[in-house]
């Protein structure tokens, strides 16, 4: 089995077909994340802006008030960009110099055709990272890096901060909209973006108010695409499968069944809970030295 070569990502397997690699070429993926990174990075400074020097300044004039509220605002984004930088520094790439020392490797090892090198069990070829990542659950365009062992930890907690600090970032909004543009009667129906437009482009509202309505729409669109993409990667650790794994029937996709505690010690390490106040990045998950041996990846 160890002469048997295999290409186990979808988009290596579809960039590999020359009918298809006109269409998406690994150089409009690369420019596709680093649209995501740089759209993520932008938006979300745009919006802290906004929020302390434009809406709450307005809705809380009083400082007891105004700081805490701008406590939690700069909170919720320290937190969201600390674990940003772990998801896009702390790679998940396999290398098999560190596995040397093992010798002949469990024959459920196979041959990645890109790399040209074998690999463990769970571990995926990236045709974006073109490197072999462990225990790989998917690329993430706005974080320009693969989500897998190292790093999913920093990922799921990272959307958790990021769907409360849109969720915040919404309600201020809404708030301000109401009390800076909008009469106590005015309807909900001045809030669609299309209405708002038409009202703009007659000259019934201005384009601040229209810029706050687009803000208010992609805050909350970001606040429901994080959490959904949260509960997501929350099931598959209770489950003990990745994304890439999930559905797939292959024997060499499935993960031993465990507890569901113990799912859960193995991306976030002990006293996993703490990950959500503090990156416990002192704190070392199962399999995170150098032994490379199977039973760490199944």
């Amino acid at each position: 089995s160890f002469n048997k070569t295999i290409r186990t990502d979808p988009l290596a397997t579809y960039l590999s077909k020359p009918e298809n690699k006109s269409h998406m070429k690994p150089q409009m993926l690369r420019c596709m994340s680093l649209f995501g990174i740089s759209y993520f990075l932008s938006f979300g400074c745009i919006v802290l802006g906004i929020s302390l020097w434009i809406s709450m300044p307005v809705l809380y004039e009083d400082p007891y008030e105004y700081w805490p509220r701008c406590f939690i605002s700069l909170y919720l984004y320290a937190q969201t960009m600390l674990n940003f930088g772990l998801v896009s520094t702390c790679r998940s790439f396999y290398d098999s110099s560190k596995a040397s020392f093992l010798g002949i490797p469990d024959p459920s090892w196979q041959k990645c055709i890109d790399c040209d090198h074998l690999m463990p069990p769970r571990a995926h070829h990236c045709a974006l990272c073109q490197r072999c990542i462990l225990r790989r659950d998917h690329h993430c365009f706005f974080t320009g890096s693969c989500i897998g062992f190292e790093n999913q930890r920093y990922f799921i907690v990272f959307c958790f901060y990021c769907m409360l600090g849109a969720s915040y970032a919404t309600y201020v909004t809404v708030e301000y909209i109401y009390t800076a543009y909008m009469e106590a009667e005015s309807g909900f129906i001045h809030l669609f973006p299309l209405v708002s437009m038409m009202e703009w482009l007659f000259g019934y509202c201005t384009i601040g108010f229209l810029l706050f309505v687009i803000m208010m729409y992609l805050c909350g669109m970001t606040a429901m695409g994080s959490a959904g993409i949260m509960v997501w990667q929350l099931y598959l650790v209770a489950l003990g499968r990745t994304s890439f794994e999930h559905g797939r029937s292959s024997s060499r996709s499935k993960p031993k069944p465990i507890s569901i505690m113990n799912n859960f010690r193995a991306v976030f390490g002990s006293y996993w809970m703490l990950n959500f106040v503090i990156p416990m990045t002192w704190v070392e998950i199962p399999g995170n030295g150098v032994d490379w041996s199977v039973s760490k990846y199944v």
